[in-house]
């Protein structure tokens, strides 16, 4: 259990005028010997193409790479997801060109990879 709470960061997005829960953000897979760390995110429809994730994957890349000391952050992503393709673009990441099955629900599906090399 320890090993796992060092290897994961995740954090609540609220707004700052009502405490209302909107998403989540955070790091898992974090390879301490490479700099290494994977992001995820996600966040309630209502607030898409707000700026409210940008804001949050800013603060937190941040801190990745002061406290954490990481070098490459990655992102899995499904391509149909324009929006998250959006903001992971828009706040650095870059396509990799590789690809990643994901079982989600029963289903597997295609991710492309992206990093942002801090």
């Amino acid at each position: 259990m320890k090993d796992e709470m060092k290897s994961r960061h995740r954090w609540i997005i609220i707004l700052k005028e009502n405490n209302e829960k909107i998403g989540t953000c955070g790091f898992h897979c974090w390879d301490t010997d490479k700099h290494e760390i994977e992001v995820g995110y996600d966040l309630q429809p209502d607030y898409w193409r707000k700026g409210y994730m940008s804001e949050a994957l800013t603060a937190i890349l941040t801190y990745s790479k002061n406290e954490l000391v990481t070098t490459k952050v990655f992102a899995r992503i499904y391509p149909d997801n324009i929006a998250s393709v959006s903001i992971a673009k828009k706040v650095g990441f870059v396509k990799t060109g590789e690809q990643y099955y994901e079982i989600f629900r029963g289903k597997k599906y295609l991710h492309d990879i992206y990093l942002l090399e801090q």
